[in-house]
């Protein structure tokens, strides 16, 4: 299990949290594009990226090959079909304060349906190179680019690059400059070009944030999660780079260059997200040309949701139709 973060300060929680309710599905597609019906009845393994699974899972009869690796310091857990596989591999990045753990549910999923899948944690917690506290406090979203343009290198072939919160927008400096087969964007962290409204979470540019309270994290993270779950996870977070979270929460946004970004692309919104609101969402959806799904009932934490099936399913039919073999070559090159 990975360790959570040491000497990590408390914040005070935000006000004003939404209560989950319902869980529905609302899509729009600023290409218009549809897909197959996804498959129901799903029953899978998990395969534990660096610690037990917490609770036990339904069998499949797909069979499944994992291995870790390294790519320059970068700890990478690869979970492959014990047959042929897509021809474009999918990478894996988890947001702030998370590790690839939070992929635990999504990797067999996708592996049961042909991807090999490659779920890196980024340098400086978990398995991956550790920092200094100098380079701990100043590792910026771009840093995480660096890190997914090291293990994609690493490939034999363009990835598509499944990202959530942080690793979204490192998602979209990466693809400024690097071929991909598509891009999946789960609840991002929102460029300046979107001009979205500063989060106001408190930071201190010479201490390392969080992780936040169990309750105000429960809200931030794992509201779709029951309490003895959630308690679970948030062990396991560790603490964040405060100008990472300064980056993703004020004015100081990263910048991207949309006339770089190309490619078949989906962008997810989650319906109760306190850190990205789906309106500013949709607007980087509309910036860049790709398709947006909504995910009505979800909080920001769409990976580990206790209803996570609906949208995995949502996301391999949008993908059965712009990236799987069927739809080969339409790449988006490198600038």
């Amino acid at each position: 299990m990975p360790r959570s973060g040491e000497n990590s300060p408390s914040n005070p929680a935000p006000a004003g949290f939404a209560s989950p309710t319902d869980r529905g599905w609302g899509t729009e597609s600023t290409r218009r594009g549809t897909g197959p019906d996804p498959p129901s009845n799903l029953h899978w393994h998990a395969v534990p990226l660096g610690r037990d699974p917490l609770v036990s899972r339904k069998v499949t009869k797909v069979e499944l090959e994992s291995r870790e690796y390294e790519v320059d310091g970068i700890h990478v857990s690869r979970t492959g079909p014990g047959h042929e596989a897509q021809a474009h591999p999918v990478v894996l990045v988890h947001g702030g304060c998370h590790a690839a753990w939070t992929w635990e549910r999504y990797v067999p999923f996708f592996v049961s349906r042909g991807w090999e899948c490659h779920a890196l944690t980024w340098r400086g917690r978990g398995q991956s190179a550790r920092l200094s506290e100098r380079d701990a406090l100043r590792r910026s979203i771009e840093d995480v680019a660096d890190d997914i343009e090291a293990v994609a290198a690493s490939l034999s072939a363009p990835p598509v690059v499944m990202a959530h919160s942080m690793g979204g927008l490192a998602a979209l400096k990466y693809a400024e400059r690097n071929a991909h087969a598509g891009l999946v964007l789960l609840t991002p962290v929102l460029p300046a070009e979107v001009h979205p409204a500063s989060v106001g979470l408190p930071v201190d540019l010479d201490s390392m944030w969080g992780p936040p309270p169990f309750e105000t994290t429960r809200e931030l993270f794992f509201s779709g999660m029951d309490e003895e779950e959630a308690r679970i996870y948030h062990g396991m977070l560790v603490a964040e780079s405060p100008r990472a979270v300064t980056q993703a929460s004020t004015e100081s946004r990263v910048s991207i260059d949309p006339v770089k970004i190309s490619g078949p692309g989906l962008v997810v919104a989650a319906e109760f997200d306190l850190l990205t609101p789906p309106a500013d969402v949709h607007a980087l959806a509309g910036l860049l040309g790709l398709d947006y799904r909504y995910a009505g009932g979800f909080g920001h934490g769409v990976t580990l949701d206790r209803n996570w099936e609906s949208l995995a399913q949502a996301l391999q039919a949008w993908l059965a139709v712009h990236v799987s073999d069927a739809t080969r070559g339409r790449v988006a090159v490198a600038p």
